[in-house]
């Protein structure tokens, strides 16, 4: 039975056990309320909470207004779902129209709109609603889950960068295509693991509304996705060259991919990429095409691989 399941029976249970202690008619509406009231996180449920509370006193005011008038006759109930149904849909409260609409109902049944009824029915929404919200308000941590996915997230992002570096010093034909699945293997899974981890960090966030933490981690997990993008983007161009200036920029990239880490500010490796600028640009001018296209190629990498470390660096300044 997971978490979710038994916070819904046991909201149930209580806010009916509740309104029975308060003498509250329609008591197992009140535990009904109560578990469609119960949402998969935190925020949703006091999201949804409210939209119930101004949807429900709009639904009980306004079939009052009408039964007042008209009388209570079904051509009247017929009326007020014409008017409210569509009214609740302009709103966006559709979450809120079955239980509007039960509530309203009692009114009917009751032939009543007298201040005891409407106080009975609105008892029943506030004890279903703050009691999900309770039950629901504890939600036990994800830190060890989000902290895992950040270390395989960095792993990958460090196997990517080797590899990169690997295409670049033709170590690899281009019918390798052992090596290229392996590559096409490692994109996937980190992109596989930044979408589990943005998934889980987006409903932690949720559920620990009070938390900064959580804020962190959305922020974290959206510079990797950049960087990842940049990366994916390099892996579009990136081939093998001749020349010997590419030493500096292997170099480089085996460099980041042993500092990828979470609080690394990547400064140092900006400065390195720097140096390396002026080294290709005093290097002699390119005597063939190939050799300027293949130099052109290196320049393109310190480029992206610049933008890759100032999205860390901007993170990092950003906390």
């Amino acid at each position: 039975m997971s978490l979710k399941i038994f916070k819904t029976i046991v909201a149930t249970l209580i806010a009916t056990i509740i309104a029975d202690l308060f003498s509250i008619q329609y008591s197992l509406t009140c535990g009904l309320i109560a578990m469609l009231s119960l949402q998969d996180t935190v925020l949703s449920t006091l999201n949804n909470a409210k939209k119930r509370l101004y949807i429900a006193c709009l639904a009980l005011g306004l079939s009052s207004l009408l039964f007042f008038v008209f009388g209570f006759y079904f051509w009247v109930w017929g009326l007020f779902l014409f008017v409210f149904v569509p009214m609740t849909y302009y709103l966006k409260g559709q979450i809120a129209l079955v239980p509007s609409c039960v509530l309203v109902g009692h009114l009917y049944t009751l032939q009543s709109t007298d201040y005891t009824v409407l106080l009975n029915e609105f008892a029943i929404l506030s004890i279903g609603i703050l009691t999900a919200s309770i039950i629901n308000s504890y939600m036990p941590k994800k830190d060890k889950d989000i902290a895992e996915l950040k270390q395989r997230i960095e792993e990958h992002l460090s196997v990517t960068l080797t590899q990169l570096a690997i295409l670049l010093n033709a170590q690899i034909s281009s019918g390798d295509t052992a090596t290229i699945n392996m590559v096409h293997s490692i994109q996937h899974t980190l992109y596989t693991d930044l979408i589990k981890a943005e998934t889980l960090i987006l409903n932690e966030r949720d559920n620990q509304v009070f938390h900064k933490q959580s804020d962190y981690n959305v922020s974290y997990i959206l510079m990797r996705k950049q960087q990842y993008t940049l990366l994916s983007y390099m892996f579009t161009y990136v081939r093998p060259v001749n020349v010997h200036q590419k030493e500096h920029v292997i170099y480089l990239f085996e460099k980041t991919a042993q500092q990828v880490t979470e609080w690394n500010t990547a400064e140092t490796l900006i400065q390195d990429i720097e140096q390396c600028y002026t080294t290709l640009k005093d290097a002699p001018l390119p005597q063939t095409r190939e050799e300027f296209e293949e130099r052109a190629m290196l320049f393109q990498l310190l480029n992206d691989l610049e933008r890759f470390l100032n999205v860390k660096k901007d993170f990092i300044l950003n906390l």
